[in-house]
């Protein structure tokens, strides 16, 4: 690719993504926030969730949970103030279930849990998204070279074309009406950029003339794209993101959150910043730069290796069901006052044989010195095998037993790269991360290291 021609890419897609947040930003829906109702049949102490995006371009989940030894029908009202596509994915020994759906404000939804766990509609005639189109997933875009790219891009733009048919003839038959089918339209296109753009994260593909159409596409159709709610419009602007550095061959994690910080609105902004920062090497200058960028423009998000606003708040569950955050365990320190993370669990043997060093060394300090807080990292079905087994520990008051649940595990695991257990990592009272491979306290230099750290600070 010539170098003017790469020039006028990059400002064109400058250009593109200034006008596309900007509709982003000031589009008016004629439907404010209107409770929506979904009812779950569930079998006997059954739990589920559903996922959708809310209004700050989160990925939230809608839990139904079922502890009667009874089917039981289960009501959750939601509020949401534009169509919104739900999705249901679940493994459940060799089965996957993986279903779409569209949810209108104010409508009522009917739908069954099966004993597999499986969902389905209670009414027979309605019927998933996947089910009415063909799915992109069936199109690889693993280990595209140069040669076979065009042959790629026929493939997903002759789906697109099949499926716009499809979505109308289901129209003109009456099987869906004019809402759904703008919905579905939306639908079939946002998952087709997004897919046209994931060869972008691809080494060996170093042209591709395509991408100038497909951004072109883009600008054209985005204020209709956004006004369904769909969880694909968060990997759309991600893929935009790369796309721009993959043009200007910036692979920094600065790069991309100066981009995401100068062109998205508020709430898509933050989901983006922090997704991407939580995946980051937290030692590396490119990381460092990014924080000090986002300090230095008055974003605030965390200082050089602080927890991230969404993990140091993402609450954990205690010993009698109540929710706490890592925050709200900070409150009552010394300005100086340390928190040292115990990730562990039931079945973790390494783990319990610890327990017995720890409880003897946490006489040593006071309670507003140093905060111990243990975050078990238990499934949800393991929960009382968790309670039982932190109870024979019998350790003091000043050891917080926390919980994982299923929903907050994963951003969790992944920010701090527990890759075993026990894993011990030392912050202070204000989320700034001093140590992520904290001795153990088996280890002579347990005490010796958390004296250290209360001198000093």
């Amino acid at each position: 690719m010539k170098l003017q021609h790469l020039s006028k890419l990059i400002i064109m897609t400058n250009r593109i993504l200034v006008f596309f947040f900007s509709i982003l930003c000031g589009l008016e829906f004629n439907a404010g926030a209107t409770e929506t109702l979904i009812k779950m049949h569930m079998p006997p102490n059954s739990i589920t969730r559903i996922w959708y995006m809310d209004e700050n371009y989160q990925m939230t989940p809608a839990t139904f949970v079922n502890r009667n030894g009874n089917e039981t029908l289960v009501k959750k009202i939601l509020i949401i103030q534009k169509p919104t596509i739900f999705r249901y994915n679940l493994m459940n020994k060799d089965k996957e279930f993986r279903h779409m759906f569209a949810v209108f404000p104010g409508d009522t939804v009917a739908l069954v849990l099966g004993r597999d766990y499986d969902i389905s509609y209670l009414k027979k005639s309605d019927v998933f998204l996947e089910k009415m189109i063909g799915s992109y997933d069936n199109i690889k875009n693993e280990n595209l070279t140069q040669t076979i790219l065009p042959h790629f891009y026929k493939q997903i733009e002759g789906l697109k074309n099949r499926n716009s048919i499809i979505i109308d003839s289901l129209k003109n038959s009456n099987r869906i009406d004019n809402k759904l089918r703008v919905v579905l339209k939306g639908y079939n296109d946002i998952n087709y950029f997004v897919k046209a753009l994931s060869p972008t994260y691809q080494k060996e593909i170093t042209t591709n003339p395509y991408l100038d159409t497909v951004m072109r596409e883009i600008h054209a159709n985005y204020s209709e794209l956004m006004r369904t709610s769909d969880l694909s419009i968060y990997d759309l602007s991600s893929h935009m993101i790369n796309y721009k550095l993959w043009l200007s061959k910036d692979k920094s994690v600065f790069g991309y959150v100066k981009l995401a910080a100068t062109t998205m609105p508020q709430g898509l902004k933050t989901t983006l910043i922090s997704r991407i920062l939580e995946g980051s090497d937290k030692n590396t200058d490119d990381y460092k730069r990014t924080v000090e960028y986002l300090k230095n423009q008055g974003l605030n998000f965390f200082g050089p290796n602080l927890i991230t606003p969404n993990i140091f708040g993402s609450k954990l569950t205690d010993s009698k069901g109540k929710h706490n955050s890592l925050a709200e365990q900070a409150n009552d320190l010394l300005d100086n006052g340390l928190i040292l993370l115990d990730f562990w669990a039931s079945w973790c043997k390494p783990c319990l044989e610890e327990f017995p060093h720890l409880k003897i060394k946490m006489k040593h300090f006071g309670a507003k010195e140093v905060k111990f807080i243990g975050i078990n990292i238990d499934t949800d079905l393991k929960a009382k095998d968790w309670l039982a087994s932190f109870k024979k520990q019998n350790l003091s008051v000043n050891y917080r037993n926390l919980r994982l649940e299923n929903k907050n595990k994963g951003p969790f695991i992944s920010f701090f790269d527990v890759k075993a257990i026990p894993r011990y990592i030392l912050i202070d009272r204000k989320g700034k991360i001093l140590d992520f491979n904290f001795d153990p306290p088996s280890s002579d230099k347990f005490e010796v290291n958390l004296r250290s750290h209360l001198k000093t600070r």
